[in-house]
């Protein structure tokens, strides 16, 4: 039997994932909801990843933490005082699996990447 490298759904990813990393991956995937419910669920790199007016963030995991990339460091290194105790690098935040997820901190980045995103479309534009 063959079976697929990676899931097809945001869904089948998290009915994939062990269950340790369930309860961070699914506040992860409220917050983006609540504030993006039009974002679009793509897998992508072979992780949820959600797109509004392009490629906005993703969830994924490893064995030891849950993972929210923000796919562009721009929007994220203006919150790097409020991520001050958190495991984070780059574009990513990491959030072992008894972690609280910060969520007014996550709600902050993903309205700095929307706008981001925004103004990214509106140059496309007017080129």
């Amino acid at each position: 039997m063959i079976t697929k490298p990676y899931a097809l759904t945001h869904e089948e990813f998290f009915l994939r994932a062990p269950q340790i990393a369930h309860k961070n991956m699914r506040v992860l995937q409220a917050i983006i909801k609540e504030v993006i419910p039009e974002a679009e669920e793509v897998i992508s790199y072979g992780i949820p990843t959600y797109r509004y007016f392009g490629v906005l963030c993703a969830i994924g995991y490893t064995k030891n933490h849950v993972a929210f990339y923000t796919m562009n460091d721009s929007g994220f290194l203006e919150f790097r005082s409020e991520m001050e105790g958190l495991d984070f690098a780059k574009n990513t935040i990491r959030f072992r699996f008894d972690d609280e997820i910060p969520e007014i901190l996550i709600k902050k980045i993903l309205v700095a990447r929307i706008v981001e995103n925004q103004k990214n479309t509106t140059k496309k534009k007017m080129k």
